[in-house]
C-alpha cells in the first residue's frame, strides 16, 4: 500500500496523512480524484479503508468514543451516484469545519434524497429540475421544519461541491436552496415550541427512589445494577450519556476545604457532541454530589466482576459490541431494565404525556429521553435562582442558544410569588439567617406573628406564609433582596428611593449567605474600577470606590462568608451546594477569598 509522507493531522478524531487538513477550497476539490487513483486507499495513518470499498467503517481508527455515525454505508446508493457520493464525504471530512457526526448527517439525507431520485428513474444529476426537488420535499411535508431544514442544508451543499467539480450541467440555480434560510429560521422559531419537556416532578422522583434502591442491591445482576448506576449519574449531572459511559476509574477527584472541614468531589467528563472539526471532545469538570460519588465508586467496584475489565479503564463494561457502548445500547438496556423491575413505568398507556413510550410485549414502557434528565438538571439550577451563565459554566458545553433551549423559565410575576415564598420560608423555619440594618427586627416581627396568632411552624407553615405575604412586598435585587412592611415603607421621595435602589443602599435591602457569588463579583468589580482610577491618577474616584470597597466587604460579603462556613458546618459540603450550586467557586476558593478581602480592608489611600 502506498501512503503520502507527511504529518498526520487529526481531523474528526482521524490521524490523516495529507498535509494542511487537504483546504484547497472547494473549487481544488478534483484533487481528490488524482490522489485516490494513486493510492487506493483512504488517505490517513494506517488505513485499512479503500475508497471502493460499500462501508467506510472509521471507528477501529478513532482514539476515543467509537459512534455510530462514524461508520458511512455506501450500499443502498444507486450505482451512478456512488462515486460522486464518495468523493464529497471525503472532501467533507477532511475540508469543512464540521464534525464527522455532522458529516454523517449530511450525507444520511443525501442518500435518501438519491434513492429518491432512482425510484423515479432519474439516473443522472443532470435529470434533475427544480420541480424533481419540489417534488422531494413534498414527501417530507411531515418531518419537522427543523429536519427540513436540514435537508436543504445537506443538499445545497452537495450541488456546491457538484457544480465546482464536475462537468454537470445543472438545470436549476443553486439559489433554489436559498428558501432553506426561511426553513431554518422557521425552525428557530418553532425550538420555543418543541422545547424537550421536563421530566414530570412526580415520577422523577419515584424514578429517582428507585434508581438509588437498585443501584444499592447487591444482588441485582450486573446489567441492571450497573444501569441504574449510569442513569443516577444522569439525574445528577445532567452530563449527555456518551460522557458518562466513557468515564474512567481516574475520572473522579476530590480537593480538600481546609478552612471549612470538608471535601468536595469532582467528575472530569469527555463530552463529544461540542468538540471540534479537529478535537473529538472537550473536557469538563463538575461537582459531583454523593449520590454521583456513590454511582461512580459502585461502578468502579462492579467492574472487576467483567471479563475484559483488565483491558481498559472505561468503568462501565456491559457485554456490547464496543466499549463504551452505543447510546442507543443504554437506552434499550434501560427500558428493558423498567419493564422488568417498575411498575410505576410501564402500563398500557402512559400517565405522563411529556415522556416518552417504548413498545415491550403488548406494554407500554414510559420513561424520559436522556436529554430530559438535562433538562431537568438545568431548570432546577434555573430555579433554584442560579444565574443563566451560571448554568452554562456548570454545564461546562451549553451555548448561549442553547441555554433557552434547555432551561424551562417562568413569568417574572410566578417568579416573584415564588422568590418571596421561598425566602419566607427560609426565614420562618430558621434556614437562613437574614443579614443587613434592622435584620433583627424583621426576624422578631416574623416570630412574633407566629405566636401572636398561635401558629406552629411545621404544620402551619403554608398558612404563615400565606398571611406574610399579605403583609411583605418582597423583590430581589442585585446582592440582595428588597423587603417592605406595613411598617416600614420606603422614607425617602421617589427619585432619592429609586437612587438608594441603584446603589444598593436603600434600609430595606438585605441580604443572606447564598448571594456570596454576587457579592464577591462586585467586590471584584470595585477593585477593577478603583485600580483603573488609581492608575489614572483619579485620586478622589480612587477613594470614593475604595470606601465602597470596605462597605461592601464589612456589610455584606463578610458577613455572607462567615454565615455561609456556617451553613456547610452544619449542613455538609453536598447539601448546600445542591442547594445553591452556584456557590461552588466561592466555595473552592473559601480561603483565598477571606485572605484577598483582609488585604484589601487594610488598604488606604
Amino acid at each position: 500500500m502506498n501512503s503520502i509522507t507527511v504529518k498526520p493531522c487529526p481531523v474528526s478524531g482521524i490521524d490523516w496523512t495529507i498535509d494542511n487538513h487537504f483546504q484547497y477550497g472547494i473549487e481544488n476539490a478534483k484533487y481528490l480524484q488524482v490522489l485516490l487513483d494513486d493510492i487506493k486507499y483512504l488517505p490517513f495513518k494506517d488505513s485499512d479503508i479503500k475508497f471502493n470499498d460499500s462501508k467506510w467503517d472509521f471507528r477501529p481508527y478513532q482514539s476515543m468514543k467509537k459512534f455510530q455515525d462514524s461508520v458511512f454505508v455506501f450500499s443502498g446508493l444507486p450505482e451512478y451516484f456512488i462515486n460522486t457520493t464518495k468523493f464529497f464525504v471525503l472532501f467533507c471530512l477532511l475540508n469543512l469545519p464540521a464534525k464527522i457526526s455532522t458529516v454523517h448527517r449530511r450525507f444520511s439525507d443525501i442518500k435518501n434524497f438519491l434513492i429518491y431520485l432512482d425510484s423515479k428513474n432519474v439516473t443522472s444529476l443532470e435529470m434533475v429540475f427544480p420541480n424533481t426537488i419540489e417534488q422531494y420535499f413534498e414527501t417530507k411535508s411531515h418531518c419537522s421544519a427543523t429536519t427540513q431544514s436540514m435537508f436543504y442544508t445537506a443538499l445545497n451543499h452537495f450541488f456546491e461541491f457538484v457544480s465546482a467539480n464536475y462537468t454537470y450541467k445543472l438545470n436549476f440555480d443553486l439559489s433554489i436552496f436559498d428558501s432553506r434560510f426561511t426553513y431554518n429560521q422557521i425552525a428557530t422559531n418553532l425550538i420555543e415550541i418543541n422545547k424537550t419537556p421536563d421530566i414530570p416532578k412526580e415520577y422523577f422522583n419515584k424514578l429517582l427512589s428507585f434508581l438509588i434502591n437498585s443501584m444499592r442491591n447487591e444482588s441485582l445482576n450486573y446489567i441492571y445494577r450497573s444501569i441504574a448506576c449510569i442513569y443516577v449519574i444522569l439525574s445528577q449531572t445532567g452530563l449527555r450519556i456518551s460522557a458518562i459511559i466513557s468515564l474512567e476509574t481516574d475520572s473522579l477527584s476530590s480537593t480538600n476545604l481546609e478552612n471549612i472541614d470538608s471535601i468536595a468531589y469532582f467528575l472530569k467528563a469527555k463530552e463529544f457532541k461540542p468538540g471540534s472539526q479537529e478535537q473529538e471532545y472537550i473536557e469538563v469538570t463538575i461537582f459531583a454530589n454523593q449520590l454521583t460519588k456513590e454511582a461512580f465508586d459502585t461502578l468502579v467496584g462492579l467492574r472487576t466482576s467483567q471479563p475484559n475489565y483488565k483491558k481498559t479503564k472505561l468503568i462501565y463494561l456491559p457485554n456490547s459490541k464496543t466499549l463504551p457502548p452505543s447510546n442507543a445500547y443504554c437506552t434499550s438496556t434501560f427500558h428493558a431494565f423498567l419493564y422488568r423491575y417498575s411498575d410505576f413505568s410501564k402500563g398500557s398507556r402512559s400517565p405522563f404525556p411529556e415522556l416518552s413510550v417504548a413498545k415491550n410485549r403488548g406494554l407500554s414502557v414510559f420513561s424520559p429521553t436522556t436529554k430530559q434528565f438535562r433538562v431537568h438538571v438545568c431548570t432546577e439550577l434555573y430555579q433554584r435562582n442560579v444565574p443563566l451563565l451560571y448554568i452554562q459554566k456548570y454545564m461546562g458545553h451549553l451555548s448561549d442558544d442553547m441555554i433557552g433551549y434547555y432551561v424551562r423559565p417562568k413569568t417574572p410575576k410566578q417568579e416573584d410569588i415564588e422568590y418571596s415564598n421561598k425566602l419566607l420560608k427560609e426565614l420562618v423555619a430558621s434556614e437562613v439567617e437574614l443579614l443587613g440594618n434592622d435584620a433583627v427586627q424583621i426576624k422578631n416581627n416574623i416570630d412574633k406573628f407566629i405566636r401572636d396568632n398561635n401558629f406552629n411552624v411545621e404544620s402551619d407553615l403554608d398558612t404563615i406564609i400565606s398571611s406574610l405575604n399579605n403583609q411583605f412586598v418582597i423583590r430581589a435585587k442585585r446582592g440582595g433582596v428588597c423587603i417592605k412592611t406595613s411598617i416600614r415603607e420606603c422614607s425617602k421621595d421617589a427619585r432619592t428611593n429609586e437612587m438608594f435602589c441603584a446603589f444598593n443602599i436603600c434600609p430595606n435591602l438585605f441580604h443572606v449567605y447564598y448571594m456570596t457569588d454576587t457579592s464577591y463579583d462586585d467586590f471584584k468589580t470595585t477593585k477593577k474600577t478603583f485600580e483603573y482610577n488609581e492608575r489614572n491618577g483619579f485620586k478622589l474616584q480612587a477613594s470614593k470606590e475604595l470606601n465602597k470597597l470596605h462597605n461592601l466587604c464589612r456589610k455584606r460579603l463578610l458577613p455572607e462568608l462567615d454565615d455561609l462556613k456556617q451553613r456547610i458546618q452544619l449542613k455538609g459540603i453536598d447539601e448546600i451546594i445542591a442547594l445553591y450550586p452556584n456557590l461552588l467557586d466561592v466555595i473552592m476558593n473559601f480561603d483565598s477569598i477571606k485572605e484577598e478581602i483582609d488585604l484589601w480592608m487594610k488598604k488606604k489611600f
